[in-house]
């Protein structure tokens, strides 16, 4: 049984023991003379195979352990070779990644490379500073500090580094614990956002303003599609027209805004909208408003175009000159009065100076 886990060598000594044993077993055995000589050296033979058996095994552990030894010894290498490029990924990450005790007062266990850039501080500054991780925390999200130690992930939270600047950081964190010692870590990875939180706010501070601007603006705002078709419609668009922005969006422009005597003139335009590339002249279309007033409206038209230059929507910007058009009207209507006035004059005039022309002819004679 013990000849599969023994070395060759070790097996070969034993079988020649064995069969020693064997041999001179039956002669001293048999032999009433030599039978105590037999068992002496039968004893010393079964010794013999009793040794070397634990000889065997012993070599055979030897031999396993060397075997082991060199295994882990290969094992240690590569885990030194891929803590090597861990730590070279780890340092050049564009994440923080970083270790935290939370056993009593939060702190800094480890910090990569890319923290220290970042933040602008030392490492030996993270760990040997208590108190750090309220330090350079915002004093707006220190109340997220507890949301860390829990574990709650993803969490959004301004750092303060070393030179005062602030950054926002969204935390993706997990809890661990040592059963050996109880230590209670939280590991974490910050992502620095701060250039996309500054986007964004410049972005909403922009769409505030185009908003302001559309919807106070004294002239109309209107955005429809290639089609004609209502997008949006500003306040001033609704105040003029008597429309809603709910009961325009949906609806065709011309169907709206412009009579139907002039809708070719509308369609005309949009056949032709890809040739226009930026603010076209003003065109004049007459519209009657829900009331049943007749309105004069000058438009001018702009397109909206998509990343590929691709033209996706149309701007409608409408300037009200119905009093122009009537001051207009007033205006011809004054010189014709004017002209029937002066040609009136005209002809009392020329009337009087024959009427004087008579009179000194008659005094002459």
């Amino acid at each position: 049984d013990t000849a599969g886990a023994i070395p060759l060598k070790t097996n070969g000594i034993l079988a020649i023991i064995l069969c020693l044993h064997r041999l001179d077993f039956p002669y001293f055995f048999f032999n009433p003379h030599l039978r105590s000589i037999g068992i002496l050296i039968n004893c010393s033979l079964l010794l013999a195979f009793g040794i070397s058996i634990i000889i065997g095994s012993f070599i055979q552990q030897h031999h396993e352990l060397e075997s082991t030894f060199k295994s882990l010894l290969s094992t240690r290498i590569a885990l030194k070779e891929n803590a090597k490029k861990l730590e070279v990924i780890n340092n050049f990450l564009p994440a923080i990644i970083y270790s935290i005790d939370i056993r009593e007062i939060p702190k800094f266990l480890y910090i990569n490379k890319r923290g220290e850039q970042l933040l602008g501080y030392t490492f030996t500054e993270f760990l040997n500073r208590k108190h750090f991780l309220e330090e350079i925390t915002h004093s707006e999200d220190r109340d997220k500090i507890v949301n860390m130690i829990n574990g709650e992930s993803s969490i959004l939270m301004r750092w303060i580094c070393k030179n005062g600047k602030v950054i926002w950081l969204e935390h993706f964190i997990t809890c661990s614990q040592e059963l050996n010692d109880g230590i209670k870590t939280i590991e974490g990875i910050a992502i620095d956002i701060t250039r996309s939180i500054e986007t964004e706010s410049s972005l909403l501070t922009e769409r505030n303003f185009n908003v302001t601007i559309f919807e106070n603006t004294a002239s109309l705002i209107i955005l429809t599609d290639l089609e004609g078709k209502v997008l949006n419609f500003n306040t001033a668009a609704e105040k003029l027209t008597g429309y809603s922005k709910a009961d325009a969006i949906g609806n065709f422009f011309y169907d709206l805004l412009v009579l139907a005597s002039e809708r070719n003139n509308f369609k005309e335009i949009i056949s032709e909208i890809d040739e226009f590339k930026d603010i076209a002249d003003g065109i004049t279309l007459r519209f009657q408003s829900s009331n049943g007033e007749m309105k004069y409206l000058e438009w001018r038209i702009g397109t909206v175009s998509d990343t590929k230059s691709k033209i996706t929507n149309i701007i409608w910007l409408g300037i009200d000159q119905t009093k122009k058009r009537k001051a207009e009207y007033d205006l011809k209507e004054l010189n014709k009065s004017l002209e029937s006035k002066v040609e009136q004059r005209t002809l009392e005039i020329n009337k009087s100076n024959l009427e004087l022309r008579e009179t000194l002819s008659t005094l002459k004679e």
